[in-house]
């Protein structure tokens, strides 16, 4: 039998861990990665512990990953979800407080994407009080109970188990691990934080914590008026159900090869610069009588007659291969992230070239836009099925990315076609729009009549009297 308990995670999360751990430590920087140590920067044969920690100390990291992650969500939310106008009022009002803390459905869904382009997948809990209906006598009091939304990483998630009904597989069982704070009856004046597994099944979530011998067991029980878990998944790398590898998972590999092939090359130029004073064949007075040699101005060096004092220094070439790696790779990682999230050096790739890429990025992105929106109406639909709504409404990603691409050719090409008269004006003012170039506010009747009467004016000489 084996040793297992509720809280020991599934072999697939086991193996999922360590692409986690990676991306959580570049994501904190070279504070976190020098924290790592050995993990992702190797130590060198033959190299001694205190020249390694030299190395690691003064090693700095390039944050590569991160600002392509910030890049991409900021363009897939440069036009926030939104709901639909059928939505009814108080959907309205939870979605301008989603999780209560105060983050709208903007803010909530910028946190989602990070998520889930780091873990490849991530899942929305919709959770619920557990006050009894009778106790709602008062507009706080219905606030309070009102249905909200948890973001739950894929490593809190760390056991499931599933059924095909109706030939579509749903969770039966989740394990969710979370920490808690409760009193400590050792210091009256401070909490303790202590480790809990939710179980959460159809129409019921159980509570277990440890105990005083070490034990897992259950210490709550609450009942819930759903059939199925509340429980909602984005992925953006699906590798099977519930799991998914980083989005950006070569480009993370990438980012620590960067950061150890720099450290290296910190290293050789540090040597470069400080080159090795070779004496050969000092009189005695100098080698064994005075150990430590001065080198100054003003100061005799003695040999013997085949005596030689002079500075050997590094080949130039080893430092020079060693940044034409160290750049490589930030050229590779630069390909990767594509040119929307992360700017190519001017005349790096054809024009051809840098359509190709923008073209299969944008599709990413369309993919993602998608199933972002079907991951927040699937949500909506929860809410709407706590408070008794049966239209929740919708809610809309944009997703013509595109049209964002703001090359200056094309809109050169727009313009030149409604001088020539092959586009009209209310199509290259919607074309505008569209590629973001205008605010989406802009009423365009509005604006074609302002220029009519502009024109008007102009044509009637006032404006150049």
């Amino acid at each position: 039998m084996k040793n297992s308990n509720v809280a020991t995670p599934r072999e697939d999360y086991k193996q999922a861990t360590p692409r986690w751990h990676m991306i959580e430590a570049i994501r904190g920087g070279t504070e976190t990665m020098r924290k790592a140590g050995k993990t992702y920067l190797p130590m060198h044969p033959a190299e001694i512990n205190t020249g390694y920690e030299e190395r690691l100390s003064t090693s700095v990291f390039t944050n590569f990953y991160s600002k392509i992650v910030k890049r991409m969500i900021g363009k897939l939310m440069d036009k926030p979800p939104a709901a639909s106008e059928e939505a009814p009022e108080r959907i309205g009002q939870i979605l301008d407080n989603l999780d209560l803390c105060g983050n709208s459905i903007e803010v909530f869904s910028r946190s989602l994407l990070e998520s889930a382009i780091d873990d490849g997948l991530t899942h929305l809990l919709i959770d619920h009080p557990t006050a009894n209906s009778a106790d709602v006598t008062t507009l706080a009091d219905e606030q309070s109970a009102r249905p909200f939304v948890r973001l739950v990483t894929a490593k809190e998630i760390i056991n499931w188990d599933s059924e095909i009904v109706d030939g579509v597989q749903r969770l039966t069982r989740v394990h969710l691990m979370e920490t808690v704070e409760i009193e400590d009856p050792e210091d009256p004046w401070f909490n303790k934080t202590v480790p809990q597994v939710r179980v959460i099944r159809p129409g019921a979530v159980e509570i277990w914590r440890e105990n005083d011998k070490n034990e897992w067991v259950q210490i709550d029980l609450l009942e819930t008026d759903f059939e199925e878990i509340p429980l909602v998944t984005l992925y953006t790398r699906k590798t099977g159900f519930m799991t998914g590898k980083p989005l950006l998972l070569d480009v993370a590999h990438l980012n620590v090869k960067h950061w150890q092939s720099n450290s290296d090359q910190q290293y050789v130029t540090h040597q470069a610069r400080v080159p090795i004073l070779h004496l050969k064949q000092a009189d005695d007075g100098i080698s064994n009588a005075a150990p430590e040699i001065v080198i100054a101005p003003n100061r005799v060096v003695k040999t013997d007659t085949d005596g030689d004092l002079k500075y050997v220094e590094i080949n130039g070439k080893n430092v020079e291969t060693g940044r034409q790696e160290v750049l490589d790779i930030e050229d590779h990682i630069r390909r990767l992230g594509s040119e929307v999230m992360l700017s190519q050096r001017p005349g790096s790739a054809t024009a051809t070239a840098r359509a190709l890429d923008q073209s299969e990025a944008d599709v990413d992105l369309s993919a993602i836009a998608g199933d972002l929106e079907d991951a927040l109406n699937n949500m909506l639909t929860w809410l709407g099925f706590w408070i008794g709504e049966d239209n929740p409404g919708a809610i809309h990603t944009f997703q013509d990315f595109k049209a964002l691409a703001r090359d200056e050719k094309d809109v050169e090409t727009l313009l030149k076609m409604y001088q020539s008269d092959a586009l009209s004006l209310n199509t290259l003012l919607e074309e505008s729009k569209r590629r973001g170039l205008l605010d989406d506010r802009l009423d365009l009747d509005t604006e074609i009549a302002l220029i009519e009467n502009t024109r008007e004016f102009t044509e009637g000489g006032d404006l150049a009297a």
